[in-house]
């Protein structure tokens, strides 16, 4: 028999939480639950060592979808529910419909329990009922989701992005990659290869019952296709070692376009990483390398300089230079200095919703054209930074045109001696990856 899950009240005061699964940016006002979603995510769900952070990326992925059902089956509109109750039934009635095997009454002892304890008792009927109908008609109720066209029922996708996906790509499209958001993900990892052979460590981890298969990049990229229960890369002694670096496969993107162009370079080249934390690009770039390049990896913090710093550091990786520096700020200290500049810029993670659902209520149109303002900013300096006959790799975990394609051609419009030798955009549904896109331009005479 399954235990009685776990109920823990949040601090209010401590908002670290909150932020770290929402960012410090302003949700819409449409959006803007955020510390009822934060009461529901970190009051609400069970486990002794606190929320499981797979049912909080249910629940916030299913959010609009999970509200749809809510008011169907309430006789009180959504907007009137107290927000405790509100809460508990988003928990509860997300991980009954979407999770693989609910435990309904535990669901319903933990929702009734949540808003006793925030003084409601009079209303653990209320979601007692609604709790136990959603699992009754669960099947049709998904049917019926299904079926239906709006993306916010259908995907529980704002219609600020399925607009943007739509007009990008064309309806169907759109459907295709918002579908391919909730599907399930292997791990990815890259082998460096710096410390000792790719082999070994992959002889060495299958012994601890890590199985890995390699991906299709043109890198030491793998995925973790199976390991033995309760095995953890992270706890590794690989992983400790710096032996192995977790990152999306897309993420390699740019270091497959660095390898493009490497024989290109100098033996030793001067590479700026503009936004670099916490440093998986100028990580893969530098094994490309042998470790022996000069890095420059800038961002905008201290706090966001030292996870490139701690990443570095357990990769023993010593060409890497971590710095604090405004990449949308002119440095006259870096003018035409650099045979490489990366430019992963800040961007509003459109392709990366699956992993990171919270995206999903962030933006507004105000947020969407500030960014496009910080990105050109960003890619302007870039080009002064490169020197004559170096290359610019712009990248984005994004989908929208104006974010990828449009803010390339803005740049070759703004610097008409810098010109694009290729692009790639990958599409969540047609792999096993992040929505990305990738641009590799060179300043100069066109190869």
């Amino acid at each position: 028999m399954r235990s009685r899950p776990v109920i823990s009240l949040p601090d209010k005061n401590d908002m670290s939480d909150q932020n770290r699964i929402f960012g410090e940016t302003k949700m819409p006002e449409k959006y803007n639950d955020r510390f009822m979603i934060y009461d529901a995510l970190f009051s609400y769900f069970r486990g002794e060592r606190g929320p499981s952070s797979s049912l909080i990326n249910l629940s916030l992925s299913r959010l609009l979808s999970t509200r749809y059902v809510i008011g169907r089956l309430s006789s009180v509109p959504v907007k009137k529910i107290k927000k405790p109750v509100l809460a508990a039934l988003t928990g509860a009635i997300s991980e009954i419909l979407f999770s693989e095997d609910p435990d309904t009454y535990a669901l319903c002892d933990s929702a009734t329990a949540y808003v006793k304890k925030r003084g409601l008792s009079g209303l653990s009927g209320f979601v007692n009922a609604i709790v136990r109908r959603a699992a009754r008609e669960k099947d049709d109720l998904l049917k019926e989701i299904e079926t239906k066209s709006d993306s916010e029922i259908r995907f529980s996708l704002p219609q600020l992005i399925a607009g943007s996906l739509s007009n990008d790509y064309g309806s169907k499209k759109a459907g295709l990659i918002a579908e391919a958001f909730f599907k399930r993900r292997f791990t990815h990892l890259f082998i460096p290869g710096l410390l000792e052979p790719a082999e070994k460590t992959i002889e060495s981890l299958s012994k601890k019952g890590f199985v890995l298969k390699k991906d299709d990049s043109k890198l030491e990229g793998y995925y973790l296709e199976r390991s033995t229960e309760g095995n953890s890369l992270v706890a590794s002694d690989e992983f400790q070692r710096g032996l192995i670096y977790l990152m999306d496969r897309s993420s390699m993107a740019p270091a497959e376009a660095f390898l493009s162009i490497k024989e290109s370079l100098l033996e030793k080249p001067d590479i700026l990483d503009l936004c670099a934390a916490p440093g998986g690009k100028s990580l893969t770039i530098a094994a490309i390398t042998h470790d022996s390049g000069n890095f420059l990896s800038c961002d905008i913090s201290e706090e966001k300089v030292s996870l490139i710093r701690e990443n570095t550091e357990r990769l023993k990786i010593r060409s890497i230079k971590p710095r604090v520096n405004d990449a949308s700020v002119f440095n006259p200290e870096f003018k035409d200095r650099f045979d490489a500049v990366i430019c992963d810029v800040p961007c509003s993670g459109f392709g990366v919703l699956g992993r990171k659902p919270a995206i999903r209520y962030r933006h507004d149109e105000d947020s969407l054209q500030s960014l496009l303002s910080l990105q050109k900013k960003i890619v302007e300096n870039a080009a002064s930074y490169v020197k004559y006959g170096g290359f610019i790799i712009y990248s984005t975990c994004t989908l929208r045109k104006a974010e990828n394609e449009d803010m390339v051609e803005y740049l070759l419009k703004t610097a008409p001696d810098i010109h694009e030798i290729s692009n790639k955009t990958f599409f969540p549904d047609e792999g096993d990856f992040d929505g990305f896109f990738v641009s590799l331009l060179k300043k100069g005479e066109k190869l």
